[in-house]
């Protein structure tokens, strides 16, 4: 029953909270976000019972980070432009503040090349988004990179990491033009960056971890929020698993 609720939701753009004054998750579905990226993540919301509602550029832009006090934003994937354009500077900032007050941030794909400085490839080489992370987010598929492709790839766990902890080395998850990342061991250090997993072939970063300011933050480049696409089965039962170990962790004071 859950499930075809928070689906009715998203056919509809409305949001579920279970009914809680203050969500304690934002997530971004205005203009440019990918709509099956969207749907999975209602989905699984859902299904785990997390509070949350839906939000657009203006609301984050009229500061209501700030207002209803989330624990958590998701700017998913989609079209990083689309969000650059749409947020401006002001929601830029917004969420900058809502981070180093101690707030939490994921971002997958889109949402990754977002929160980076610097974008290599693709929409832009140069400066590019909000700067979360002062280094570069690298569109290796886009730059046509050898082994990089849009489908399922093979990434590697960082082993010892605990966002990692009793996984295997190994796992396949999807690609649609996400990020690697590179970043100066000044940032690491300061940030205390922590790298969660990497692309097999390359052994380039695909996931990290870092504190900015008060807050935490998690950039992703592959699609870890799809289980399955469009009445497919699902492509690596893995996913939601670990992506509720990043929400539980992101949300826990």
């Amino acid at each position: 029953m859950l499930k075809k609720l928070g689906l009715y939701f998203v056919v509809l753009g409305l949001s579920w909270s279970g009914f809680a004054q203050n969500p304690d998750i934002f997530l971004y579905t205005d203009r440019g976000a990918w709509e099956p990226g969207l749907e999975n993540l209602h989905e699984f919301l859902v299904e785990h019972d997390y509070s949350f509602e839906n939000k657009i550029a203006a609301q984050l832009q009229s500061g209501e980070l700030v207002t209803e006090k989330p624990q958590l934003l998701i700017m998913p994937g989609g079209e990083s432009w689309v969000y650059l354009e749409d947020l401006k500077e002001q929601g830029g900032d917004a969420i900058k503040t809502f981070v180093a007050q101690g707030g939490s941030y994921l971002g997958i794909c889109a949402g990754a090349f977002y929160a980076t400085s610097h974008r290599k490839g693709g929409a832009a080489t140069g400066p590019y988004g909000i700067g979360l992370l002062e280094g570069t987010a690298v569109d290796d598929t886009a730059l046509n990179h050898s082994g990089y492709i849009e489908g399922v790839m093979d990434f590697h766990w960082e082993m010892g990491n605990p966002f990692t902890h009793g996984l295997a080395s190994q796992i396949k998850m999807l690609l649609y033009g996400g990020p690697s990342f590179e970043y100066s061991d000044q940032e690491a250090q300061r940030k205390q960056v922590q790298v969660v997993q990497r692309f097999a072939h390359s052994q380039k970063i695909s996931m990290i971890h870092f504190k900015y300011g008060k807050g935490r933050v998690f950039l992703a480049a592959p699609h870890f929020e799809i289980k399955k696409e469009a009445g497919e089965e699902p492509k690596h039962d893995l996913a939601w698993p670990f992506l509720k170990r990043i929400l539980d962790s992101l949300m826990t004071p």
